[in-house]
């Protein structure tokens, strides 16, 4: 009798992909509470400006997109955990779900977060941005590797269930 069977392995790889999501939640609510020490300042400039104003838009719908993508792959590996649906299409339902919202907001927060550096730029020209900002921006830049290295996991344990699903295995 083998030591290890495979549901408890696949188990396994979603507690690991459980921990990796929980890790990124909290990265996730660093980033959000440090950038909430600086929203009455971005709001009185978003009041005067109409790029400040489309940058606390764009930052608060990143971060929700994000904190929303970890939500959505702390539930499928918790359900997946003690849970092994035996349907196909069920799997593969979930499998894609993660995978593809771990990447959308990656993606987009990717895109948005990319060329910030704290002090300003790509936000307001003249206005100079505390240093405590800084922090909350190499901290949604973790949010981004977070949600990558989650999205690889999610592809990995769906590639590894593939294979044992086509040999017969699952």
């Amino acid at each position: 009798m083998p030591l290890l069977t495979l549901p408890t392995f696949l188990s396994l790889l979603h507690s690991l992909l459980f921990l990796l999501s929980a890790s990124a939640a909290y990265t996730s609510y660093r980033a959000i509470t440090q950038l909430q020490q600086y929203e009455s300042t971005s709001e009185k400039a978003a009041k005067i400006s109409d790029k400040a104003r489309s940058e606390l838009a764009t930052t608060r719908s990143t971060h929700t997109q994000g904190a929303l993508a970890i939500l959505l792959s702390l539930m499928i590996s918790l359900f997946l955990m003690f849970n092994s649906p035996t349907y196909l299409l069920r799997r593969i339902l979930f499998y894609s779900a993660a995978i593809f919202n771990l990447w959308a907001a990656q993606y987009r927060m990717g895109n948005f977060w990319a060329g910030k550096k704290g002090r300003g730029e790509n936000m307001m020209a003249d206005v100079v941005v505390p240093g405590g900002y800084q922090k909350g921006v190499e901290l949604s830049k973790g949010v981004i590797e977070d949600l990558r290295r989650l999205g690889f996991g999610w592809g990995a344990v769906a590639v590894v269930w593939g294979i044992i699903y086509v040999s017969g295995g699952a």
